[in-house]
């Protein structure tokens, strides 16, 4: 075929590479021109695959662009690739071949990169009339060239947003149903726009997708359904999001909230709703509130226990028992305006399976008294079953004295731990 492909194959010039006899073979490149080439059409398609996978994206498209029989050969083989990140962004619009910062393409003004295809490159793929004309068909060409991994990221910037989201090809809603990533950057967003997006996404719980609003303006009575329909959401500016919105997160694996307007007592009311809720609703909640967290009103009303032998101050607190929730605990860390919080389990009262904080079978067991603590001073002070009231007295004894077994003290009314595995 063409000697770069033969260059890429061939061993690190540092190293020392013998001859059939035992003699160094100086790896000069000058001397490989004397190499003849092996016809790549001979061998297996899936070893092709394996040896131009081992080549930057960037070396694929310029080796098979060469001639119009190299691009044809690519397309058959369809190397893998990590996925395609797609920009959106006016004369900055671009496609992206890998997700770590690698080759982009198409751009006039293509951004920053590790590695550009200029645009002279591709000319046989961009003869379109529009920007977005050709980022479509490199799109296409791409698509024919390579087998992505994974599905696509799609970047959004906010500056003629609303215009293009009802562009007349449908290319951008398209990418926006079948991506992956979504990120919208920028400065201020429209409510019809993040509605369009939210809506041309298509996005249930149940899929494994991630919405991320990045350095972007909401406008704070935006309201919407479901804010929460994407898997992993990262809001930056989250002053949008009302308890209520809270109260609908389903099934997410990760939820980051930057900049609210939540406060102590919102907070309260949502560990409350994640106790009594019968699912599980996040994997990690991270939010921060327009005023300073407070332990006392976040956890007001909420039986917790302190473990003390976690360098950070942390807090446990139980599911309620008759709870289908595969993490029934939950981990919470407060530091002023920050607050995260960690569903957390264990199997078969053995470890947790979070890295981060461990909960072992005597903590489970404390919570469970101290909540079953919480539920007979209930009764007792309700002043009904007076008959039951020496038996529910009896209880509170023998619960005393297993939390002092385990040396739990009470400080401001809230249970701490000192026990140490």
């Amino acid at each position: 075929m063409t000697d770069p492909l033969y260059i890429q194959i061939m061993p690190d010039p540092k190293m020392e590479v013998l001859d059939g006899v035992g003699h160094l073979v100086d790896q000069e490149m000058e001397e490989v021109e004397d190499v003849e080439l092996f016809p790549l059409e001979v061998l297996p398609v899936g070893i092709v695959a394996s040896v131009l996978e081992m080549m930057e994206p960037h070396e694929m498209l310029n080796l098979a662009l060469t001639t119009p029989k190299m691009e044809a050969f690519f397309k058959f083989v369809k190397a893998g690739i990590t996925n395609f990140v797609i920009h959106f962004s006016g004369e900055s619009s671009a496609i992206q071949v890998q997700a770590d910062g690698g080759t982009i393409i198409c751009g006039t003004d293509p951004l920053n990169a590790k590695v550009m295809v200029p645009r002279e490159i591709i000319q046989s793929w961009i003869n379109q009339e529009t920007l977005l004309g050709d980022l479509q068909s490199v799109y296409r060409n791409l698509g024919q060239m390579f087998t992505p991994h994974n599905h696509d990221t799609v970047v959004l910037r906010t500056t003629g947003l609303d215009n293009l989201l009802v562009e007349e090809s449908g290319f951008v809603r398209d990418r926006l149903r079948n991506c992956e990533t979504i990120i919208v950057a920028g400065g201020e967003i429209s409510k019809d726009a993040l509605e369009l997006i939210l809506h041309f996404s298509g996005a249930e719980p149940t899929d494994n997708r991630e919405l991320e609003l990045r350095g972007v303006q909401v406008p704070q009575d935006f309201e919407t359904r479901n804010a929460f329909q994407f898997r992993r959401s990262v809001f930056g500016d989250a002053r949008w999001i009302k308890l209520n919105d809270l109260f609908k997160i389903r099934d997410l694996s990760h939820v980051t909230l930057k900049k609210t307007s939540l406060t102590n007592s919102d907070m309260n009311q949502f560990i409350k709703h994640w106790i009594d809720a019968d699912e599980d609703m996040f994997g990690e909640f991270y939010s921060t509130g327009c005023e300073d967290f407070l332990w006392d009103n976040i956890l007001d009303g909420i039986v917790t226990l302190e473990v003390k032998r976690l360098c950070i101050g942390c807090y446990f607190i139980a599911s309620r028992p008759s709870s289908n929730k595969t993490y029934p605990y939950l981990a919470v860390t407060i530091s002023r305006k920050k607050l995260k919080m960690l569903p957390v389990t264990f199997e078969k009262h053995g470890a947790a399976e979070s890295d981060e904080f461990e909960l072992t079978k005597r903590e489970c067991d404390v919570l469970e008294k101290l909540q079953k603590k919480e539920f007979v001073e209930e009764m007792l002070a309700s002043n009904t079953m007076q008959d039951l009231r020496p038996r529910m007295m009896r209880e509170l004894e023998l619960i005393g004295n297993f939390l002092r077994k385990y040396k739990v003290i009470f400080v401001k009314g809230r249970a701490r731990m000192y026990y140490r595995q």
